[in-house]
C-alpha cells in the first residue's frame, strides 16, 4: 500500500504563506513532541513566493524523524485565505484527529499530546489550545490589542453560543470526521476557524480548554489584515443571523434606520440655536436614547430583564461607542485601500452595525447562562 495512503493517528494541518524562516525551528521543535506520536505533519502552502514548499520538500528529507510519510506539503492555487488552508488540509489528511495550528511559531507545540489525549479519551470533542484559562497568557501584547481582542472574544462566545473563554484560538485538535460533519455549513472565509466550526457543527460539541502562553513573533508578518478583518466581520454577522434568528437582526437594523431619522430631525432644529458641532453631538445623544428604549422594549423584550436597568445603558453606550471606531477604522482602511468614499462608507457601516448587534446580544441584553456547561477549563 502506497505509505501516504496509509492511515494515522494525528495529522497536523499548518497554514502557511511566506513562513520560510519558521520551517526548519518548528519541525525540529515539534519532532520530539510528536516522536511517540503515529502522525504526519501537513503544511498547506497559499503558493508563497519564497519558496516555502521546496523548503518543506528539503526539510522532509534531510530531518531524520521526519520522512516524506511524515511531513507533506499540499500547494494551493485557489484564492488564499487561512480557512481554505485549512479546509484542503483536511481533505487531505490520514489521521483519525486532526491538529490545527499556525506555522509562526507562537503556539506552544508541546501541549499538542494534551490535547491529543483529551479527545482520543473522550474527554471532549474538541480540545483547545487557551490564552484566556488559568495558566494561559497573551505574552507582551499591548494595551490596545488586548482590548480588542478581548472584546472580539467575548462577541464572538456570544455569537458561538458557548463557555468556551477562547474561541478565537487558532490552536485546537478534534476528530476528522467530526470536522468533516461540520463542513457543509463553514463558511469557508476568514481566519477564526474554531469559532467558524463550533458554529456550523450540526451537534453540540463537548469543549475542554488547556492553558499556554501565547508567543511573541520572531519571523515572518501577520497575516490578519483589512481584508481578514471584514472577514470575521462577515463572519459574526452570518453566524450571528444564524443564531440569533433574521427577525431580530431585522429589527435591530430598523430601530437604526429610526435612529437616524431621530439624529436628523433633531439636527435640524438644533441648528436654528447652536453651531453644527454641538447641535450634531446633541442629536447623536438623542438618537443613541431611541435606539436603546426601541431595542429594550421590541428587539430584546425577552431579554430585558436579565440585566440591571442601571448598567444596560451604560454597556449600549459603550457598544455604541466601540462600533463607532470598528466602523471609522474600516472605513478608513477601505478608502487607503482604494476605495471611493461611499463603498469605504458602505463598508464601515456594515462592520459597525455588525458589531453593535452581536455587542448588544453579547453585553447589553445578554442571554441567560444555561445551567450545565458542556466546556471544560484546565
Amino acid at each position: 500500500m502506497n505509505a501516504l495512503a496509509t492511515p494515522c493517528e494525528l495529522s497536523v494541518i499548518i497554514p502557511t504563506y511566506n513562513e520560510a524562516l519558521n520551517f526548519r525551528p518548528l519541525v525540529e521543535a515539534l519532532a520530539p513532541v510528536l516522536a511517540g506520536i503515529d502522525c504526519e505533519i501537513l503544511f498547506v502552502d497559499d503558493a508563497s513566493p519564497d519558496g516555502t514548499a521546496d523548503i518543506v520538500d528539503s526539510l522532509s528529507m534531510a530531518h531524520p524523524s521526519m520522512d516524506s510519510r511524515r511531513v507533506r506539503c499540499i500547494r494551493r492555487r485557489g484564492p488564499r485565505g487561512l480557512t481554505p488552508s485549512v479546509l484542503d488540509g483536511l481533505s487531505a489528511a490520514r489521521g483519525t484527529f486532526i491538529a490545527v495550528m499556525d506555522a509562526d511559531l507562537q503556539h506552544d507545540e508541546r501541549l499538542l499530546p494534551q490535547l491529543l489525549a483529551a479527545v482520543k479519551h473522550g474527554n471532549a470533542d474538541v480540545a483547545v489550545g487557551s490564552r484566556y484559562v488559568a495558566g494561559g497568557g497573551v505574552g507582551s501584547w499591548s494595551l490596545t490589542r488586548r482590548a480588542l481582542s478581548t472584546g472580539a472574544t467575548l462577541v464572538s462566545r456570544d455569537v458561538a453560543g458557548t463557555p468556551l473563554r477562547d474561541p478565537m484560538s487558532w490552536f485546537f485538535v478534534t476528530a476528522r470526521s467530526r470536522f468533516l460533519d461540520a463542513v457543509p455549513a463553514i463558511s469557508g472565509t476568514g481566519y477564526k476557524i474554531l469559532l467558524d466550526y463550533l458554529t456550523s457543527s450540526p451537534r453540540k460539541l463537548r469543549c475542554i480548554e488547556l492553558p499556554y502562553s501565547f508567543r511573541l513573533r520572531v519571523n515572518g508578518e501577520s497575516k490578519l489584515g483589512t481584508a481578514e478583518i471584514l472577514n470575521f466581520a462577515k463572519l459574526l454577522l452570518d453566524k450571528g443571523l444564524r443564531r440569533h434568528a433574521v427577525g431580530r437582526f431585522m429589527m435591530f437594523a430598523a430601530v437604526g434606520a429610526s435612529g437616524l431619522v431621530v439624529h436628523m430631525t433633531a439636527l435640524a432644529l438644533l441648528l436654528k440655536i447652536a453651531p453644527f458641532f454641538l447641535a450634531h453631538a446633541t442629536a447623536g445623544l438623542f438618537s443613541m436614547c431611541s435606539n436603546y428604549a426601541l431595542n429594550d422594549r421590541v428587539t430584546f423584550a425577552d431579554r430585558n430583564a436579565e440585566r440591571n436597568k442601571l448598567t444596560r445603558p451604560l454597556a449600549f453606550v459603550m457598544v455604541c461607542l466601540a462600533g463607532l471606531v470598528v466602523s471609522t477604522a474600516v472605513g478608513n482602511a477601505l478608502y487607503f485601500a482604494h476605495l471611493t468614499w461611499w463603498q469605504a462608507a458602505v463598508g464601515g457601516a456594515i462592520a459597525g452595525a455588525a458589531w453593535n448587534f452581536a455587542g448588544s446580544s453579547a453585553f447589553v441584553w445578554r442571554r441567560r447562562a444555561p445551567a450545565a456547561s458542556p466546556c471544560v477549563n484546565q
